[in-house]
């Protein structure tokens, strides 16, 4: 198996942090961790773009979706132990 260039992204030893944030742009690397403040801000730009009642709807949808996708986990784990 052939190693990485040296600093390339698949390399054993590149660290983003070291990098400058003028190269973190080019390269496309967000500069952060999305927090608090970030978020509250996102979801105030959503409400205006949607409004209160889509956006309710978006997210009892989200949340069904969810919960299908976690009952379908649990009977297709069910079903593959009852076929052994």
């Amino acid at each position: 198996m052939s190693e990485a260039a040296p600093g390339s992204f698949f390399d054993s030893t590149y660290d983003a942090s070291l990098e400058s944030p003028q190269v973190r742009a080019e390269r496309g690397l967000m500069p952060g961790k999305l927090g608090l403040p970030e978020i509250l801000i996102i979801l105030a730009i959503a409400l205006l773009i949607f409004g209160p009642t889509k956006l309710a709807d978006l997210g009892k949808g989200l949340g069904e979706g969810i919960k299908n996708f976690k009952s379908a986990v649990k009977d297709g784990g069910e079903g593959s132990e009852k076929k052994s």
